[in-house]
């Protein structure tokens, strides 16, 4: 997906889906991105889910795991539970 980020683009850590996961400091999935009002697409982007894993470090977050797809419903709670480990 690194063909359709505009050059210096720089995600905000406060706003959209990676904002969500970033204030709630838990996995989130986003099964339709049709549907969820947090969802910033880009111009050319196909995304239609997404899981955000939170890489925690002593409570504080050091970064997050962003995994997408092109289908609806794309991810599992086990999907999840093996990001998260």
């Amino acid at each position: 997906m690194t063909s359709i980020i505009p050059p210096g683009y720089r995600q905000n850590a406060v706003s959209g889906v990676i904002g969500r996961t970033h204030r709630l400091k838990k996995t989130q999935m986003v099964h339709d991105t049709e549907l969820d009002s947090d969802f910033t697409a880009l111009e050319g982007e196909t995304t239609l889910s997404i899981m955000n894993v939170p890489l925690l470090q002593h409570g504080h977050i050091k970064g997050i795991l962003s995994i997408y797809s092109e289908k609806k419903y794309a991810f599992s709670s086990l999907d999840a539970a093996i990001a998260e480990a």
